[in-house]
């Protein structure tokens, strides 16, 4: 199943349906007017659930509802591989002919392990940023830009990794001075979060900080300010922000973490929020139980260099 809005390029589809007719499988296709914005949490029509169903194999070509409660359980029996923003025929050929899946794949398989076998997660920046959360043994959300088996979710041009820590095991200082989307994009001043038990408790900064914690309030729910994942992009050919949350998410060496919703099987979390939004961190540092994975925005660890 091909899903595609009124501005997608038809050409795409197209090319789609050859590539799967060659391999004996059966293209079809669901286009839906273009909302011209992109919320991940509304219903979709009912049609399109219904035909979601009967698909093995789901490439978006537009964001769809992935937060919606009519799309969740569905998604457990897929394998989805759509693209970060609604692609142009070039950008089709950029992030898939001019990436070098094997090596995100490589740097993925190694940067999972590391999180898998994890206890206590640290991240430091020279904004401020001292935050500490501990993992539980929850699913690494690895993203080389593949889906193998059902249940995986992934997006091209690959590659980021995310992980929900436990929720009420975050303490400490967040600063993002980055981006932060939505409701901001690129950052033109730092915003600050003082985190206790996982839960916002102060946001500090000037224009854009107000401008963050307006956005959360207006949700008139709690759930918003809490911590739900942190990410770690790993394509090493994105290394300059674009200000697109979802490509920016993948340059290599940024750090992020997201607040509001995490109960999707790729987080395996149990916080169900009306949002979600991501803020991103500039030369941050990781450590994995006191061991650096990152320092100042570059893998250091030992079993990545021969990667």
């Amino acid at each position: 199943m091909v899903t595609a809005d009124t501005r997608t390029d038809m050409r795409i589809i197209e090319v789609i349906f050859d590539a799967a007719r060659e391999i004996g499988a059966v293209p079809f296709s669901v286009i839906v007017p273009a909302s011209g914005q992109e919320d991940h949490f509304t219903e979709p029509p009912k049609v399109f659930a219904e035909a979601l169903k009967g698909a093995d194999v789901v490439i978006p070509l537009v964001r769809f509802s992935s937060y919606a409660s009519a799309i969740l359980e569905t998604l457990k029996q897929k394998r989805v591989l759509g693209f970060a923003i609604a692609p142009t025929v070039d950008q089709v050929i950029e992030w898939m002919l001019d990436i070098d899946y094997e090596k995100i794949d490589k740097i993925s398989r190694v940067v999972t392990d590391l999180l898998s076998d994890t206890r206590e997660f640290k991240i430091t920046s020279p904004a401020g940023t001292d935050v500490v959360m501990m993992f539980g043994g929850r699913h690494i959300a690895d993203d080389p830009g593949k889906v193998e088996k059902t249940g995986d979710e992934n997006y091209l041009p690959g590659a980021c990794i995310c992980v929900a820590p436990i929720e009420e095991s975050w303490e400490g200082t967040i600063v993002f001075d980055a981006l932060v989307y939505p409701p901001i994009g690129l950052l033109s001043s730092p915003i600050r979060l003082e985190v206790s038990h996982g839960r916002i408790e102060k946001i500090g900064g000037k224009d854009d900080a107000k401008k963050l914690k307006q956005w959360l309030e207006e949700f008139d729910d709690p759930n918003m300010f809490r911590m739900c994942h942190i990410g770690i992009g790993t394509n090493p050919q994105f290394k300059k922000f674009t200000g697109l949350k979802m490509l920016d998410e993948r340059i290599y060496g940024i750090v992020g973490s997201g607040m509001g919703t995490n109960d999707i099987p790729v987080f395996e979390g149990n916080i169900r929020a009306k949002g979600h939004t991501d803020g991103y961190m500039n030369f941050a540092s990781v450590y994995l139980d006191g061991t650096p994975l990152i320092q100042d925005g570059k893998f250091v660890h030992p079993k990545l260099r021969n990667v």
